[in-house]
């Protein structure tokens, strides 16, 4: 199989992801993915508000993952802005019943 080096790039996108019950909403993605197969990832994204389980003015996500190790080290650095806590605890209150 061939070495894969591709980009991925977002902009203005948004994005709806789903896991179990819960649904994550980001708007204005701004990111940059590359892929180089057996080497790493390198993330950068950035989006403005958010919405859906949690709820906030913006999430960024900035690092790589190393690929050449056998675990997969990664070294991403992920922050809120204006995160509302009152969201996070809301679910979490709705999965303990």
């Amino acid at each position: 199989m061939k070495d894969i080096d591709c980009k991925l790039i977002l902009s203005n996108a948004t994005i709806k992801a789903y896991y179990k019950t819960r649904i994550f909403l980001l708007n204005e993605v701004e990111a940059n993915f590359r892929y180089k197969s057996n080497e790493q990832i390198i993330v950068n994204l950035v989006t403005g508000e958010f919405g859906g389980v949690l709820v906030g003015d913006g999430v960024s996500c900035r690092g790589t993952i190393d690929l050449k190790t056998p675990d997969q080290n990664c070294n991403l650095n992920f922050s809120t802005k204006a995160l509302d806590p009152s969201s996070w605890v809301q679910d979490l209150i709705l999965r303990t019943r």
